[in-house]
């Protein structure tokens, strides 16, 4: 798998295309941070830790891009980071039924393409 550093913003995450194989860039200002870029054109956040000392490394995926914005994923992964994988109850934050739906449910269901979808539907908000 190719692996390349770079700052993650907005107009690199718009850059990266899809390549025949998957890829991912780490951002140089938070250690751990990874934009995972697939072959179908999935890209999504991923945080790297270590759960404990002189243990190996893991992943915990944060999410796709169309669900989160660059500083809001980076946030996220240095508090993964910082927490050893374990977050405390998401720092604090309460996610409303309506909130959900418009930041991770909605952009989920619009990523879709129509064969993916289950066959009870269309996403409706």
């Amino acid at each position: 798998m190719n692996s390349s550093t770079c700052t993650l913003n907005a107009r690199t995450v718009a850059a990266a295309k899809p390549a025949v194989n998957p890829y991912e860039l780490r951002d140089i200002k938070t250690i751990g941070f990874i934009l995972r870029v697939q072959s179908s054109g999935v890209k999504s956040y991923v945080a790297e830790f270590r759960p404990g000392k002189g243990r190996r490394k893991k992943r915990a995926a944060i999410g796709q891009c169309l669900a989160w914005t660059v500083e809001k994923a980076r946030r996220r992964a240095g508090a993964i980071r910082a927490h050893g994988g374990r977050l405390p109850a998401q720092d604090g934050e309460v996610l409303t039924l309506c909130e959900f739906i418009e930041d991770h449910y909605g952009p989920y269901c619009l990523s879709i393409t129509a064969a993916a979808r289950p066959s009870w539907g269309v996403c409706v908000f």
